[in-house]
């Protein structure tokens, strides 16, 4: 659970966020979105289906499957570095880096 808490940042509430509850700005973020835990969903910071590729990633983690999670970093990697934001690519870098020694160990 560690390792997913530190390459995902998955939302901890409870809300119910329908499309309805969203759009009417029912819900503000919370302390984990402005500590990076979370993308902020609650208020559509995060789109439905980033959330549901991180879910996706997951669940290939989960079942032994590393390749496709490695190589989303690797794209979101090179994608940040041709923008030139080498902070970015550094931390899907480093999320890279982890997966590839948490594989090896297992």
């Amino acid at each position: 659970m560690e390792l997913i808490k530190e390459l995902y940042p998955l939302r901890t509430c409870n809300f119910d966020l329908s499309k309805s509850n969203i759009e009417s700005g029912k819900f503000k973020v919370c302390l984990e979105y402005h500590i990076g835990n979370c993308k902020g969903p609650c208020e559509n910071l995060q789109s439905e289906e980033d959330y549901l590729e991180y879910i996706e990633q997951i669940s290939q983690i989960l079942k032994g499957h590393y390749q496709k999670p490695k190589q989303f970093f690797v794209e979101k990697m090179q994608a940040a570095a041709e923008k030139l934001a080498f902070e970015q690519a550094q931390e899907w870098k480093e999320k890279w880096q982890l997966l590839e020694n948490f594989q090896a160990k297992s």
